[in-house]
């Protein structure tokens, strides 16, 4: 059941969203924020929707590398193709493995929504905003 499981979450993580990106970023174009700082590497994610990921079960991150991303919302793992130029960003479908979450499924899902409804970004010293369209944060990060 165990090996079932660790197959089914692999083939997620590698099948959707791999290899089917349309659009590439160069290092250069690599997200830089209007005020020249980057996106690129590892944020632990502070906050989603408004809401701390403190209490979740793993440590909710996410990783931006060139054309890809990589992450954790606290319960599953997740990855997708993105897309980031003069400080705006847009992901392609998210691929998660889907282990239970438990009391970590609310969170789980406000991590996918803001990512989903994030356009663009901006950088301060050691911490980051992604915000929506209307201006709003929806989730904040701090450099690891």
């Amino acid at each position: 059941m165990a090996a079932a499981m660790i197959m089914t979450a692999t083939a997620a993580l590698t099948g959707c969203g791999a290899g089917n990106s349309t659009t590439t970023t160069t290092p250069e174009a690599l997200a830089e924020s209007p005020n020249n700082a980057t996106i690129e590497g590892k944020w632990l994610i502070a906050e989603a929707g408004g809401k701390s990921t403190e209490s979740a079960e793993r440590e909710a991150f996410i990783n931006f590398e060139a054309d890809k991303v990589n992450g954790c919302t606290g319960a599953n793992l997740f990855n997708s193709s993105c897309t980031i130029s003069d400080g705006k960003l847009s992901f392609g479908p998210m691929a998660s493995t889907r282990m239970a979450a438990g009391p970590y499924t609310e969170m789980e899902m406000t991590v996918f929504q803001s990512l989903d409804a994030a356009r663009t970004f901006s950088i301060e010293g050691s911490e980051a905003k992604l915000i929506d369209e209307e201006g709003n944060t929806v989730m904040k990060l701090v450099r690891e």
